[in-house]
């Protein structure tokens, strides 16, 4: 992955306002879905941009519509990629290896 050279503000916008929206550490995923609209709308208004336009914009809001949509939510995405294989990066390497026949622990399941 390939990270341009404006990245770096965007990122640190992002991540400085999203610790104003919720100083602590996130306790549900609600919180986090507060703290990542903070931090997209940022980026927003540091690269004057929105969705659409490809860029991490591209990423972040549809993390946040699924952070907004609740633990059911978040369960059904996540077991959309147990049979996924990754074909980039160094899993890439694996041949194939790397597909899973059970999800990750969600937080709930682990005691998170």
């Amino acid at each position: 992955m390939k990270v341009g050279g404006a990245s770096g503000p965007l990122y640190g916008s992002a991540l400085v306002a999203m610790g104003k929206a919720n100083p602590q550490m996130p306790r549900n995923h609600a919180e986090a879905a507060t703290m990542l609209a903070a931090g997209i709308d940022a980026v927003k208004a540091r690269g004057k941009s929105d969705a659409g336009a490809k860029t991490m914009l591209h990423v972040l809001i549809p993390v946040h519509a699924v952070l907004s949509g609740g633990l059911a939510k978040i369960r059904q995405t996540a077991s959309t990629t147990i049979a996924r294989l990754n074909r980039g990066g160094r899993c890439w390497m694996s041949s194939g290896r790397t597909r899973s026949d059970r999800a990750l622990p969600l937080c709930g399941d682990s005691g998170c």
